[in-house]
């Protein structure tokens, strides 16, 4: 067997100095090839060689394994990249830190500025060092002195194509503090395209997601120091942003409230508050705060920032924001000197669709309207129409067409919303009508027809009082369904399926359900038509008398179901 002393393993493979030497036995004639001759000793069966063995080389290949600090090191940090400051109402400090982690220093050559009006660092623009793992903070202070959109860019060259960029994003605006005058008109604005067939059946497109909204403002300015308040702010920033508390939604809570409050605990199921919205605090032109909003919840808001304004003893309104523009022109209504009336339209630039809750009472898949017409014993003013086409030459006789087999009625309906609550429920049903798109229910109110016999609990047909519908009216799509009204206030909503003269006096219809007890005349306090009913308009006006009293009034249209 051979055998190879002093061999070593070192990343080469080598051989020994020595010589190297073998020997076999028990063969004979064995030849050896190789570089070096060999001795052989025939049919001794020994082979000998002396010859060294050279050396062989080996190069084993490899890589580093992957580590944590290939994700750490040999890059830089910067947080925050993005500053949105969102709706602005006064100064504010934002930090944002920097740390180096490569393991050598690096220079930071120069230090841009773009779009950064009115923001300040405390950074040195001519450049600065960070060394190895170092970190460093510094902040931007973010002033209301600047445009009114804030779009800003700070950049810290490294050189070698690194740059690091900061971009602060918002809007500047000014808070309007002063005391609207009663009453103040809100007008919400919906846009609806409406095809209408032949026959007057219609196809409804909503072409906006939420309403405009806009606010016409009347304020009263008793002294000389608050005329020229206002009109400075109205010289200063007439064409920027306002922050405009939403005044009939305002709740009030009793100070005092002291500097660094997070959030107050009120009412918000009556007001439009929004999270990341804004929302004001006032008790005067002169003490008041704007805050962002963090949470929402129904009795209490929470805000990013704590207060920075140590509110008295005495009432503090709580009001939604909207931010606003103001559209067309101010005015300044008075003398040469005394009190004076500012007045402007400021048009909601982030108002938002927020779907209102259905109606308690449904039919057929569309809400019911149970608001009486204002009050029973107002007038109300019917224009009943049929579209014609009048073809006259101006001789001979004239040619009608009416392209509609059946009239329908307009007329206008009128609120008066007594309590916050009112006028809440109010904006969200009209929200959920969004102008001419969403159709709903509504009885006349009237006693159209009137029951001239007892109905069993389970009897589909009713006789009535003959107004001659069985023969003119029978099959129009804007009469088909009745309300039964009870004396107990029980109301039944029906579809008439068929309608034939009875007894003398007497129509005879046929219903698509029952009343469940029996019912006799004197049980009835009304039977009504129930017809659909679309608003006539895209455009709402309410006129707030003060906090929780509105009017409104809006024309609505029968149509075919």
């Amino acid at each position: 067997m051979a055998s190879y002393p002093g061999l070593v393993l070192s990343g080469v493979i080598a051989a020994p100095p020595q010589e190297l030497s073998a020997t076999i036995t028990g063969y004979a004639g064995v030849s050896v090839v190789g570089p070096s001759p060999a001795a052989v000793v025939a049919g001794s069966g020994q082979l000998t060689r002396n010859t060294p063995r050279p050396s062989i080389p080996a190069h084993l290949a490899g890589v580093r394994t992957y580590s944590f600090a290939d994700d750490l090191y040999d890059k830089f940090y910067l947080n925050p990249t993005k500053i949105d400051v969102g709706n602005l109402t006064g100064t504010i400090t934002r930090e944002v830190e920097l740390w180096n982690a490569y393991r050598v220093p690096k220079v930071c050559q120069a230090v841009g500025k773009d779009g950064m009006d009115g923001i300040d660092v405390d950074v040195e623009e001519t450049g600065f060092t960070l060394g190895a793992l170092q970190s460093r903070t510094f902040n931007l202070t973010i002033q209301m002195d600047g445009p009114p959109i804030i779009e800003g860019h700070l950049d810290l060259d490294f050189g070698s194509a690194v740059v690091l960029t900061v971009v602060v994003v918002g809007r500047r605006i000014v808070a309007w503090v002063w005391l609207p005058k009663s009453p103040q008109n809100e007008l919400l604005e919906w846009l609806t395209d409406i095809i209408e067939a032949r026959d007057g059946s219609e196809q409804r497109a909503r072409l906006r997601n939420a309403p405009r909204q806009s606010w016409e403002v009347s304020v009263l300015a008793r002294t000389p120091a608050e005329c020229a308040a206002i009109e400075t702010a109205l010289y200063g920033w007439q064409g920027r942003s306002w922050a405009m508390p939403v005044w009939p939604e305002q709740v009030e809570m009793q100070g005092p409230l002291a500097v660094g409050a997070t959030g107050v605990n009120v009412d918000t199921t009556r007001a439009d508050h929004r999270p990341a919205g804004l929302v004001m605090l006032w008790q005067s032109p002169q003490v008041n705060e704007t805050l962002q909003v963090s949470g929402v919840s129904s009795g209490r808001l929470d805000f990013v920032l704590p207060t920075s304004v140590a509110f008295g003893p005495g009432p503090i309104l709580v009001m939604p924001v909207r931010t606003t523009r103001i559209v067309g022109a101010a005015r300044r209504d008075d003398h040469v000197s005394g009190p004076a009336e500012f007045g402007a339209r400021f048009l909601v630039v982030d108002n938002v669709e927020f779907v209102g809750d259905p109606a308690p009472v449904q039919y057929k898949g569309y809400d019911v309207l149970l608001d009486p017409l204002l009050a029973e014993g107002d007038m109300v003013q019917r224009q009943i129409e049929r579209p014609m086409t009048v073809l006259d030459y101006g001789v001979g006789t004239c040619t009608i067409d009416a392209p509609r087999t059946y009239s329908t009625a307009g007329y206008e309906m009128r609120w008066r919303l007594r309590t916050q609550a009112e006028v809440w429920a109010m904006r969200k049903w009209l929200h959920r009508r969004a102008g001419r798109v969403a159709p709903f229910w509504m009885p006349s109110w009237r006693g159209d027809l009137e029951l001239m016999a007892t109905v069993g609990a389970a009897e589909k047909s009713i006789r009535v009082r003959d107004v001659s519908f069985s023969r003119l009216l029978y099959g129009c799509p804007v009469r088909r369904h009745i309300m039964v009204e009870l004396t107990d206030g029980a109301q039944f909503f029906f579809e008439v399926l068929g309608a034939v003269t009875g007894n003398p006096g007497e129509d005879v219809l046929t219903i698509d359900g029952f009343i469940g007890r029996v019912t006799t005349p004197a049980d009835v306090r009304r039977i009504s038509w129930l017809s659909l009913h679309r608003l006539n308009t895209d455009a709402v006006q309410l006129q707030h008398d003060r906090a929780g009293v509105a009017r409104l009034a809006v024309p609505v249209k029968e149509i075919a179901q």
